[in-house]
């Protein structure tokens, strides 16, 4: 999915809070780009997993963004109607004031 756009729901939904992600593109997590990160922020376990396998280097900046609000997953809405892209976007954001109040 490398060189891919965000999924039309997606780019609907981020549009209507104001955000265009139009342009957005997938890329491959390379050690260069977790070099630069401060903080991973991942939606599920598997995507945790994933990295902290390839690059145990960086296992401290990767964290799941509900990790403040029950460490629960954000379920992936790929392929699944439009209630579910609401349900993971509202999922997210709530992981991130989370992760604000933290930080801040």
């Amino acid at each position: 999915m490398v060189g891919w756009g965000a999924d039309p729901k997606s780019i609907e939904l981020m549009h209507e809070k104001g955000i265009d992600i139009e342009s957005h593109r997938a890329q491959q997590l390379s050690r260069n780009i977790l070099a630069d990160m401060d903080l991973v922020l991942t939606l599920d376990q598997t995507h945790s997993d994933w990295i902290n396998a390839r690059y145990p280097e960086y296992r401290g900046k990767v964290h799941k963004i509900l990790r403040w609000k029950g460490n629960i997953d954000v379920p992936d809405p790929y392929k699944l109607p439009r209630e579910a892209f609401i349900e993971a976007y509202d999922m997210i954001d709530g992981g991130v004031d989370a992760w604000l109040k933290k930080l801040i």
